[in-house]
């Protein structure tokens, strides 16, 4: 990696459907905890940080305010998502800084404004060095009332394809939403009671995903399906 002067990084953090089903967010509440980020050559600056975040149900999604943490370990937990954030004093002994935002920060460049899709970008300046290995953790904070809102009604399994885990190759659900303007090939399908079912292929109608493989999980009727991860975060490093 001679040469090499700076460093992209995408991160999905895993947001448990039932607690995105169990209702909105509030401020002070975990959005997701600590996740891993590679920094394969140590000692690294943050110089960018871009965040997209999709929804289920409105035309735009509702902007809001939070922070994104940075720690050296992931071995204290932010907390349970969706619920208040962790006061556990050892917090403090792995953070390597913050960055927040506002929510004035979504959507800027208001050309690539997408319906059930926002997007912010930040411009940090934190040199930040991994405690072992290559990793370093990202975590999040809502800061504001009633933000995020990721549950919904909207995206619901039918009975046409319900059934075992390895018996389905499709999932059709009842037409609440375009599921075509919200989910994408490789996004992980999950039931709100925490099952599994399997990544999307391709998003073949409105109203029907084709599956890599077949099902992982039990598919139920009335289900409703979210995304593991509707956050999406692309982090650039520059190399110090």
């Amino acid at each position: 990696m001679a040469g090499i002067k700076y460093h992209s990084v995408t991160v999905k953090p895993t947001i448990t459907a039932s607690l995105q089903h169990g209702g909105v967010f509030t401020s002070g509440d975990v959005v997701f905890d600590w996740t891993e980020i590679q920094v394969p050559r140590g000692a690294s600056k943050l110089v960018s940080l871009t965040a997209k975040c999709r929804d289920y149900t409105a035309g735009k999604m509702t902007d809001w305010a939070g922070v994104f943490y940075f720690s050296n370990s992931n071995s204290v937990s932010l907390g349970t998502i969706n619920s208040a954030v962790s006061q556990n004093a050892s917090l403090a002994n792995s953070f390597l800084g913050l960055q927040s935002f506002t929510a004035n920060d979504w959507d800027e460049n208001t050309a690539f404004s997408i319906d059930y899709f926002s997007s912010l970008h930040k411009t940090p300046n934190i040199v930040m060095t991994p405690n072992s290995g290559d990793s370093i953790y990202i975590g999040c904070e809502s800061m504001q009332s009633n933000e995020p809102a990721l549950n919904h009604t909207t995206v619901r399994a039918t009975a046409t394809n319900a059934g075992a885990a390895g018996t389905q190759a499709q999932l059709e659900i009842d037409g609440g939403v375009d599921i075509q303007n919200v989910f994408a090939p490789e996004d992980v399908l999950v039931a709100h009671g925490d099952v599994v079912i399997g990544t999307v292929e391709t998003v073949s109608s409105s109203t029907v995903f084709n599956l890599k493989g077949t099902n992982t999980g039990i598919i139920a009727d009335d289900d409703y399906i979210y995304m593991q991860s509707p956050i999406t975060l692309i982090l650039g490093f520059e190399y110090v």
